[in-house]
């Protein structure tokens, strides 16, 4: 399985989760596309990341300086999530999303 984030350049906020089978490459404008349009696409960015590597008990943002999906040190809250993806070209199967990150609305910053 391949997935995506799509997250604010700036800031690190991850707005949108995407997740597809190995073989599927949907092309980043296509990904940008799915993110709610109430985010500034000109602020967004895309970045493959490992899905090994997330927890479901963990709630993540990117750090814009290193450029990778970093932990945040808070609890996650409680939830429900669920998700699907479907093949473009074998519409009759649909494989379930196993890891789901949760958008969060970061702390926001102190100034001195």
């Amino acid at each position: 399985m391949s997935m995506y984030v799509v997250y604010n350049r700036k800031t690190g906020e991850i707005v949108h989760s995407h997740a597809e089978p190995e073989d599927v490459r949907t092309p980043r404008e296509e990904i940008l596309s799915l993110v709610d349009p109430s985010h500034d696409a000109s602020q967004l960015e895309v970045a493959l990341v490992d899905p090994a590597t997330v927890r479901a008990d963990k709630t993540y943002r990117m750090d814009v300086v290193k450029g990778k999906l970093t932990a945040l040190r808070k609890e996650k809250k409680a939830g429900f999530g669920t998700g699907a993806c479907q093949s473009p070209d074998r519409p009759s199967i649909v494989r379930p999303v196993r890891t789901v990150i949760e958008r969060e609305p970061l702390e926001p910053r102190k100034t001195k």
